[in-house]
């Protein structure tokens, strides 16, 4: 599927954030979500994935556009990333969700009033602000004079210090696992997945882009289960082959070696910056709560 750049999309404000933290993101967008968003074992919507022909949808890069877009705003409502992404909502929708799930992304929902086209998210809330935060009253329909609520709006910014946290613990896990692989007498030579009618086995290198943001384990991207290890003594021993079984190790140890020069190699411009701000004592960025946001907004055009 092809999406349009973020520069072609965005609006032409350059974020809210200092430039450092809108390239950690990106950086780390590129590193961790450069596959399909979501990947197939982990839509939260998976009965649905199932059946509609929208589970066919290529959502390659989509992580990337998506983050690339964010960070040139601070607080921006789903109809206006639909419309500039021209993207499907229910694409967009699983996407977003996958993002949050990741820690990546914040959302808010909202009850309006009033549906209109709008180019800025304070237009949205120009009109409710005076009733302070969000109000669950019901408003009088004016066609019928029926009582109903408001229709539910959700509103996404980057969530930049939880995003900072979550990429700090991930990039642990996977350098441990790997370095456990090193240390250990029986290193793990593959994982398998444990589904009745999955099966499906990888390697140590597949493994390290399979870990789950939600809670840090390895999931089988076509089912979702976590993922079992297979130690390289097991086969072995099984067969009696104590040569087989030196042999088996010694290359899963050296595979795990380059694997971890490799991510190392990869990471290392996330690395280094990360480790550059936090040298650095630069604030993590903090759009605030949605209200606060419009508020600025409506200060800064007033100026």
């Amino acid at each position: 599927m092809n999406f349009p750049s973020s520069g072609q999309s965005a609006a032409s404000a350059s974020g809210y954030a200092p430039v450092t933290y809108q390239r950690l993101m990106r950086l780390a967008a590129r590193a961790f979500y450069s596959g399909p968003c979501p990947p197939p074992g982990r839509d939260t919507d998976a009965a649905f994935s199932a059946r509609s022909k929208l589970a066919k949808v290529d959502t390659r890069g989509l992580g990337i556009v998506l983050v690339d877009y964010l960070s040139t705003v601070e607080w921006t409502s789903f109809e206006l990333l639909t419309e500039a992404l021209r993207l499907h909502p229910v694409v967009l929708s699983r996407a977003l969700r996958f993002l949050e799930a990741g820690h990546m992304v914040r959302r808010y929902e909202r009850r309006e009033s009033r549906r209109k086209k709008r180019t800025v998210v304070g237009d949205a809330l120009e009109a409710e602000m005076a009733q302070g935060p969000e109000s669950e009253e019901e408003e009088e329909d004016e066609e019928g004079g029926a009582k109903k609520k408001g229709l539910l709006t959700e509103y996404f910014t980057l969530d930049y210090a939880r995003a900072f946290d979550a990429l700090q613990v991930r990039i642990h896990t996977m350098r441990a696992s790997l370095r456990e692989q090193l240390e250990a007498t029986n290193a793990i030579q593959s994982y398998r997945c444990p589904g009745a009618f999955c099966g499906k086995t990888y390697t140590s290198l597949d493994a390290a882009n399979l870990v789950d943001p939600s809670d840090l384990t390895f999931k089988c991207e076509m089912c979702g289960s976590e993922l079992v290890e297979q130690r390289a003594t097991n086969d072995a021993a099984a067969g009696g082959d104590a040569a087989a079984q030196h042999t088996t190790a010694k290359e899963s140890k050296e595979a795990a070696r380059r694997l971890l020069q490799a991510i190392d190699r990869e990471l290392a411009p996330l690395t280094r910056l990360m480790a550059e701000l936090q040298h650095r004592g630069v604030p993590l960025p903090d759009p605030g709560e949605l209200f606060e946001w419009a508020q600025r907004v409506r200060q800064r055009d007033a100026e």
